[in-house]
């Protein structure tokens, strides 16, 4: 029973630093919330300066506007409040098919909500990392100065160094590799850059060219800067951009998770890398110890060797996505069928070929499975095309030999297709889609200038009446 309590304390005291997920933003737009939280911030300073009692203390001033925030105040605001623009994956994030036996914390616990500050999409626990860790490096920082050292002045490296191993620590520990199994490069970046805000409260130049925001007169405390987020936060804040190191069980379901963000069309103009990703690196890297193999799920990096995949690796991946689904929800999530629905249309509807619905439900099936499986790599080879052309608009049609793959025999005039089109439009590449079929010479499709069906609708039509000897 004690083993027991002490597991259960140790999973609630340590879920502090449970995980966000930007892969599922990326491409999404969520309002900029830098300059209501630059206020809260600025607030916080100007009342621990107002409110100030006892001596010159540097340390026990940056304590004081930490502890503004205490008990993760400012991540849950930005997580619940009405004014901060924010986005949460809840069951669709890149966690969805991890299992409680790998991570309990990530399968039970509610993600970070993200939020866009300076233009970059971060989660919400950032803000605990920023104040709350950045803290802890401070006392660190602090702790390892010279024995008699004057207040806070240039940077003490040997100091910086411990703090930073420190930092280290807890992302291995509290609040990363032991706990969820999540090693984040981002937390590093964002704990480091706390521990430059608290300095820079009374350090000139921290931030090159920026000046203390603290100046003491005597014992009293007074507020001469502005804080800004936009001196700290950079694209390394993002998870999706600075990647994780995860544990193994962990790492193989989130790439599969990735992989399969890859046939979003959202993600289609989307920054999938930090234009600013070399400079960044060269910036942290070494400094923080960031793991270099991070890169493995960079979006950019996972959505190149999707785009290499062949037939086969495209239908195992399909085949793999599916069971995965089943597993951890019961339903094939994000399918391009609603089968109850059709199911239900089919039973209560007078179609033609009523003998024949279930091998027509199957062969539409079928048709989607092809659709969702190999969308992506038809488009993606439609734009490189136009791309080198002088054309506007590019298209191809896809053949689909369903009856050798359902064992369905039927009428040999009958054929069905989808047909993939990229067409210019401005700066942009355009992206569409349609279904066609053909009877004996006559063509019933939905191409421009015609209907332009969604799926179940393209099923009722090709089942009706006048289409009933289809098979």
């Amino acid at each position: 029973m004690k083993m027991l309590l002490s597991t259960l304390l140790l999973f609630t005291s340590l879920s502090y630093g449970y995980e966000t997920d930007q892969y599922s933003s990326l491409g999404l737009k969520i309002e900029d919330s830098e300059p209501e939280i630059n206020q809260l911030v600025n607030k916080a300073i100007k009342f621990t300066a107002e409110n100030w009692v006892g001596e010159k203390d540097s340390y026990k001033f940056a304590m004081g506007v930490v502890e503004f925030f205490d008990k993760r105040q400012l991540e849950r605001y930005t997580n619940i409040s009405p004014s901060i623009d924010h986005h949460n994956p809840k069951q669709n994030s890149i966690y969805q098919y991890v299992s409680g036996a790998v991570s309990p914390i990530i399968r039970y616990k509610v993600l970070a909500s993200t939020i866009n500050i300076n233009g970059v999409h971060i989660g919400a626990d950032k803000m605990s990392h920023f104040f709350g860790v950045g803290s802890v490096l401070l006392t660190r920082y602090t702790e390892t100065l010279p024995e008699g050292a004057p207040e806070y002045g240039e940077l003490d490296f040997k100091a910086l160094q411990k703090a930073l191993d420190r930092s280290v620590f807890t992302e291995y520990v509290y609040w990363g590799m032991l706990t969820t199994g999540v090693y984040s490069n981002s937390d590093l970046v964002v704990n480091y850059e706390g521990l430059r805000f608290l300095l820079g409260l009374f350090v000139d130049n921290i931030i090159p060219g920026n000046r203390a925001i603290i100046k003491w007169d005597g014992n009293r405390p007074i507020v001469v800067g502005e804080f800004d987020f936009s001196d700290y936060v950079n694209d390394y804040w993002s998870e999706a951009l600075n990647p994780n190191r995860l544990k193994y069980g962990l790492h193989g379901k989130v790439k599969v998770a990735l992989q399969n963000k890859c046939f979003d069309d959202s993600l289609v103009g989307a920054v999938l890398r930090s234009p600013n990703d070399e400079e960044l690196s060269e910036r942290y890297s070494e400094l923080l110890n960031l793991t270099p193999n991070r890169y493995s799920l960079l979006m950019d990096n996972v959505c190149s060797e999707v785009d290499l995949w062949n037939e086969d690796q495209y239908l195992d991946f399909s085949d793999e996505i599916s069971k995965l689904e089943k597993k951890h929800s019961g339903v094939v999530k994000d399918s391009p069928l609603d089968e109850p629905k059709l199911e239900s249309l089919i039973e209560n509807s007078r179609l033609g070929c009523r003998k024949t619905k279930i091998k027509a439900k199957n062969e539409h099936m079928m048709m989607l499975l092809y659709d969702r499986t190999f969308s992506k790599m038809v488009f993606t080879q439609l734009e490189k095309s136009i791309e080198n052309s002088s054309v506007n608009k590019m298209c191809t049609s896809k053949t689909l030999d369903l009856e050798s793959d359902l064992l369905i025999t039927r009428n040999k005039t009958v054929t069905l297709a989808i047909n993939y089109c990229v067409e210019r439009d401005n700066a942009t590449l355009k992206r569409s889609r349609y279904y066609s079929y053909e009877k004996s010479g006559r063509v019933l499709h939905s191409m421009e200038g015609y209907i332009n069906f969604d799926d179940t609708t393209f099923y009722v039509l090709r089942t009706s009446s006048v289409n009933c000897n289809w098979y």
